[in-house]
């Protein structure tokens, strides 16, 4: 799902498989984990990205 805020395009993904690792290094991600994007075009041929996991099953504190 996703909604814009001002300039800032934000989208929030639930329900992915905890099956797959969270990254390449296999630090692990349970179902239950909300992957927060926020996206800005900067100008033409760019774009700022932050992203942001939230998985209180494996880790204690947000993930940026």
């Amino acid at each position: 799902m996703g909604h814009w805020e001002g300039d800032m395009l934000v989208s929030e993904t639930i329900g992915v498989s905890g099956r797959a690792p969270l990254d390449g290094r296999g630090h692990p991600r349970s179902a239950a984990s909300k992957l927060t994007g926020w996206l800005r075009r900067r100008d033409y041929g760019h774009i700022d990205v932050q992203v942001q996991i939230d998985d209180t099953a494996y880790y204690s504190k947000p993930i940026l």
